[in-house]
């Protein structure tokens, strides 16, 4: 028993001179776990937020040098182009002066004109589910109208080549001929869909890539350079005269 007290007393007094250590080495590694550790964390952290900001900012500069290559004034003809090929909302009035005057210009008579009935009304909630189930959203919607005319064969094939290269964009589907009661005229019932694509809501994230026409959507944009509305806005809504002059022109 003395022996063993003797051997404690020998081992403490030599691990004593490295108590200070210890307690030092100690202190270091809760310092460490609680200080270092978490500031190393977030020192991490700012460096992979750097780095997506430069990233981010790499894009945007490319995309603004894109940007400052547009031509203003081809970018305006190709917005009023396309607008005009697809109008953002349904028009069927439009429609409905684009058929007259296609049909007067072919010197064939309109018996009768209709439109879908609640094709002229919003698009309706069954169609906007729809639009939701299929993820349609950036698809181009459609109006149907009825045309029944009266002409003469060249008048009516006249008619349907004038149809194929107007604006808006417009396509018969169906087309029923018969012979009219006049020697070498003709009753012609079709259907013809007119097409309108909405906007989109939202112009995306900012940092997102600009999106170049590609080669395909070029052609199509010549295209429809060859295309032409046969009306404007001022046939469809005409000046009334009120009698007064205006004295601001």
């Amino acid at each position: 028993m003395p022996d063993f007290n003797k051997r404690k007393k020998i081992s403490f007094s030599l691990i004593r001179p490295f108590l200070p250590l210890v307690l030092v080495l100690s202190l270091m590694f809760v310092s460490i776990q609680t200080l270092v550790l978490p500031k190393i964390t977030d020192i991490k952290q700012l460096f992979k937020s750097n780095k997506d900001q430069e990233e981010k900012l790499s894009k945007l500069t490319e995309k603004l040098t894109l940007l400052e290559n547009i031509d203003q004034t081809d970018l305006v003809q190709h917005s009023e182009l396309l607008l005009q090929a697809l109008p953002e909302s349904k028009q069927p009035m439009l429609v409905m002066g684009v058929l007259k005057q296609l049909s007067a210009d072919s010197g064939i008579e309109i018996a009768e004109m209709s439109v879908k009935p609640g094709g002229i009304t919003a698009t309706s909630s069954a169609e906007k589910e729809e639009t939701k189930k299929e993820g349609s959203q950036d698809k181009a919607q459609s109006l149907l109208f009825s045309l029944s005319t009266l002409g003469t064969y060249d008048q009516i094939s006249e008619f349907i080549n004038k149809l194929d290269k107007t604006l808006p964009l417009l396509r018969m589907e169906k087309l029923s001929l018969k012979r009219g009661l006049e020697s070498g005229s003709f009753t012609v019932s079709t259907e013809i869909q007119a097409y309108f694509l909405a906007l989109p809501k939202t112009l995306g994230k900012i940092e997102a890539p600009l999106q170049i026409a590609s080669k395909e959507e070029k052609e199509i944009y010549d295209r429809l350079q060859q295309f032409s509305s046969p009306v404007g806005e001022e046939s469809l809504f005409p000046t009334i005269e009120s009698g007064r002059e205006n004295p601001f022109l």
